[in-house]
């Protein structure tokens, strides 16, 4: 407490009070009696509010870390559960189980798992176990390298268990890494079988090449398999690129001579080699029309790599930054060993292209870049072509046949420009550190619970690994292993083993009050900031059993103010008399804490010296408010407690919506799937029906056939065995796959029935590059107004229509339609004007102009045949109805130069 009183004024007091004859105490409870309740008034409504404040913050943080360690337990098993069905998916991918194991699996999947304390299961052993999974988490460079010798041990046989075996380690040790810190253990350690592997690899073009070693293992998983800003990092960058494959899948990218000849149609080759067969490679490449074909195959295959290697220059910043730090690593350290520029670009792109992009190329479903759109023959043909050609570009490793040349050279420009950009993007981080550090009060885990899930058959993994490596008597883990029992833990229970890491918080940990305090005292009392630096008299002991009164009293009084509400009369009463109307009602409401108080409060104020009183009511009120400020910084650190726990919560939930995510991708792939493998049992069906459908003349007959055929295939589904056990939003979700999968394996019939729609289409999107393309948003048929030409030429717009024919059905494009509409509706809008149709649709044909996506009319007439309920219905139908308007109106905009209307 900062009160003084001086000594002098307290002597005076005194000999004031002894030469009237009146006693101290009778004298103070004189003076008590008549001091207002006025001046506590205001003291009273902010001891009021602190108290209440305070009450509320401790409950809220209360409730905080019982949030915190609920959310904390639901991510532990959402992330099991997501590691399960990701590894599910990519046994089966690569062909490491079959469907009836994975649909089998699959099913078994929802409540697989039970978790149990540690303690239940392994009983005595448990200290000896925690204690080594505290050593291996703590110690990441030692774990690193006994994971690096058993491998090496090991490599070559029994590639299953060491699969299970470094899993244990990323997604159980680390929980999916899915919190900072753990990915900071979890870099370590790549770095650590980085630095391991590099130092046995003496060729240059060797680094990172094998794909058994460990740390080849363990970055493929860390990075796709299971890493959500990994695979964020994967649709940012390749979304745009395979979206264009699948728009132009009607070219064909295998560029081999004696291939293409084979696609040729009879005309075709009878245009180009006069109807002789040819089966030379040569006299095929000297054809001009045959190499005029090549160079178009060679231009887009080239184009096509650029624009995956432009995508992943544009979502740089979206990569991961523990890979970047690795990479900047990996970088440094063969630079260091004297390597060149062109050996470094070729060891990263050993790592990054080999085995984290070029995969995603070729299959992208299972990273979430095409979750429920299907992709035709040709462009999964396709994409595996460009995967390999990025390989290619990366080793520089091109063929050298002589009509290869003009396909080289394009992909040597890539493999010097584009590629080392990429590179040198990619290590551009700042320092140098030696582990993967974040920005200071960007992450917080107050009241986390610190756990970790691991089962029996994975502990056992861990500690066949340790015992198996051959510790010598010094290492880390030495003294912890030979406390382990022989024969391992019991694997009959296959529960999760919740093992604490000893580090809980709960709301025990929260300091009190006088903590708090005295921590910030002690701070000050160095000269600190608060801290009085001015002179000031000592203190008599007389004095200092005075401040020792006012203090207990200021005590007393604070309990009681904070707890009371002050009558409405209270202007008609002295303080004291308040407090006494208080005391009754409390005695009356049996309220016996309070009643407590003030009984000791009043007690206590009948008990205070004059020289106390000598001023009135100034020395009481005066300590009440250098008490009430003296406590801000325990508010304060109420306050800021809770935002930390508010912080962490924020974390864990952000990292829950991750892990959902990548399961809701397996369950979408997995349907997929399921979907895909009906179809393939009736492809005789499917084939007579296709026979059928392309003789059918009229559109409205295609539309009634194919609508039969699709009922008829949703009452096999509704009865298939495959969905026995599906819910009603799965098996709807299975029909719309199912139907987007057939209408792409028919989609040429259905979208082109006649070959003069496909001419007209040519020759209107001609007309529009040629003859349209000069037209600004100031021309005399748009007039956009200026304020709505502030984000011209709408690229988000734009984009949504050009990728219209990526998709095949009727559906996804109307989805693009009303992409584009909306997203100009909503620039119009940001105008901070009202916008209505006539603002909007000279925006639309403005942006249809400029995209000048293919096959605009066969588009919309592919749509109004086939697109169901959605055309002519809701929001779609209107915005639909805009994008025909805007097509009809260009066909009828007056192209003419003014020397042609002269003519």
């Amino acid at each position: 407490l900062t009160v003084r009183v001086e000594p002098a004024t307290l002597d005076h007091t005194h000999r004031q009070s002894s030469s009237t004859g009146e006693s101290p105490r009778r004298r103070a409870v004189v003076e008590m009696a008549h001091i207002p309740a006025e001046p506590f008034v205001a003291l009273q409504a902010l001891l009021r509010k602190e108290r209440l404040f305070v009450t509320a913050e401790r409950q809220a943080i209360r409730d905080l870390y019982i949030e915190i360690n609920e959310l904390t337990e639901e991510l532990l098993a959402a992330s099991r559960q997501c590691r399960r069905a990701h590894w599910d998916m990519h046994l089966f991918n690569h062909q490491k189980i079959q469907w009836p194991e994975w649909e089998m699996r699959t099913k078994l999947a929802d409540g697989e798992f039970t978790f149990v304390d540690a303690q239940m299961v392994l009983e005595q052993h448990t200290e000896a176990y925690e204690a080594v999974i505290r050593a291996v988490k703590s110690e990441p460079v030692d774990l690193a390298g006994c994971l690096y010798k058993y491998v090496k041990e090991q490599s070559g046989s029994q590639d299953q268990k060491l699969d299970e075996l470094l899993r244990t380690i990323l997604f159980s040790l680390h929980g999916n890494f899915f919190l900072p810190e753990e990915e900071q253990w979890v870099t370590t350690i790549m770095w650590e079988l980085v630095r391991l592997q590099m130092s046995e690899v003496t060729e240059p073009s060797g680094y990172f090449l094998r794909s058994s070693t460990c740390f080849t293992r363990f970055f493929m998983l860390y990075s796709k398999e299971f890493s959500f800003q990994g695979s964020l990092f994967l649709q940012s960058a390749l979304k745009g690129p395979i979206l264009s494959v699948m728009a132009s899948d009607d070219i064909d990218l295998e560029f081999e001579p004696l291939l293409v000849y084979k696609r040729l149609t009879e005309e075709q080759q009878k245009a180009m080699f006069g109807g002789a067969h040819v089966t030379d490679v040569a006299e095929m490449t000297r054809n001009p029309k045959f190499a005029e074909l090549l160079n178009q195959i060679f231009g887009r295959l080239a184009g096509l790599c650029g624009e995956v290697l432009e995508g992943m220059n544009r979502s740089i910043q979206t990569l991961p930054f523990s890979l970047r730090w690795i990479a900047k690593k990996i970088a440094n350290a063969l630079a260091a060993a004297g390597r060149s520029q062109s050996d470094i670009w070729i060891a990263l792109g050993n790592v990054f292209l080999l085995r984290y992009i070029a995969p995603s190329v070729t299959n992208p479903e299972p990273t979430g870049i095409l979750v429920d759109t299907p992709i035709s023959t040709i462009a999964r043909r396709n994409l595996g072509i460009i995967s390999r050609t990025l390989r290619d570009i990366n080793r520089g490793n091109f063929p050298r046949e002589d009509y290869l040349a003009p396909l080289v050279q394009q992909l040597q420009r890539l493999r010097d420009v584009e590629l080392p950009k990429f590179f040198t993007k990619m290590i551009a981080i700042e320092g140098d550190t030696d582990s993967v550090c974040y920005a200071p009060f960007t992450v917080n885990h107050r009241g986390r619970r610190r756990v970790v899930g691991i089962t029996t058959s994975e502990i056992f993994a861990l500690q066949e690994m340790l015992q198996s490596v051959g510790l010598p008597d010094d290492h880390t883990f030495a003294g912890v292993v030979q406390q382990l029992p022989e024969g391992g833990p019991n694997l009959e229970d296959q529960s999760v083993l919740v093992v604490s890491l000893g580090t809980e918080q709960t709301i025990g940990g929260l300091m009190s009050e006088k903590d708090v305090l005295k921590y910030v005292q002690k701070q000050n009392s160095s000269g600190g900031p608060g801290a009085d630096s001015g002179a000031a008299a000592a203190p008599t002991d007389e004095d200092h059993g005075q401040l020792s009164v006012i203090a207990d009293a200021v005590q007393k009084l604070r309990a009681c103010l904070s707890g009371v509400s002050f009558p409405l009369q209270w202007r008609h009463l002295s303080f004291v008399e308040v407090l006494e109307a208080q005391h009754n009602e409390a005695s009356a409401l049996g309220q016996q804490h309070l009643d407590a108080a003030l009984t000791a409060c009043l007690r206590r104020l009948r008990q205070l010296p004059p020289a106390v009183l000598a001023d009135g009511a100034a020395t009481l009120t005066a300590a009440l408010k250098d008490d009430y400020l003296s406590r801000q910084p325990y508010v304060s650190y109420l306050v800021s407690t809770k935002e930390s726990l508010n912080v962490t919560k924020g974390i864990l939930q952000k990292q829950l919506d991750y892990v959902q995510y990548s399961s809701l991708v397996c369950i979408k792939f997995f349907n997929a799937s399921r979907v895909r493998r009906f179809l393939e049992q009736r492809m005789a069906a499917v084939t007579a029906f296709v026979k059928d459908f392309r003789e059918i003349e009229m559109l409205d007959e295609k539309g009634q056939s194919l609508e039969e055929f699709l009922a008829h295939m949703y009452e096999e589904m509704a009865s298939d065995s495959i969905w026995a056990q599906a819910s009603p939003e799965e098996l709807e979700e299975s029909r719309v796959l199912m139907e987007k999968r057939f209408l792409t394996h028919i989609y040429r019939y259905v979208f082109f029935p006649h070959e003069l729609s496909q001419m007209n289409d040519k020759l209107f999107h001609d007309h529009i590059a040629e003859r349209l393309s000069h037209i600004t948003a100031d021309h005399e048929c748009l007039q956009i107004r200026k304020e709505s030409q502030g984000e011209m030429p709408w690229p988000s717009a734009q984009k949504a229509l050009q990728r219209m024919n990526a998709f095949k059905t009727p559906a996804d494009k109307l989805d693009c339609i009303v992409e584009c509409c909306t997203t100009l509706m909503e620039v119009l809008q940001l105008s901070g004007k009202s916008a209505g149709a006539d603002d909007f649709f000279p925006l639309l044909v403005f942006v249809i102009l400029k995209a000048n996506p293919p096959n605009l009319m066969a588009t919309i007439q592919y749509v109004n045949f086939f697109g169901g309920s959605a055309v002519n219905s809701g929001e779609c139908s209107y915005w639909f109805a805009q994008f025909q308007t805007a097509v009809t109106f260009i066909q009828s905009i007056d192209d003419r130069t003014e020397a042609e209307k002269d003519d």
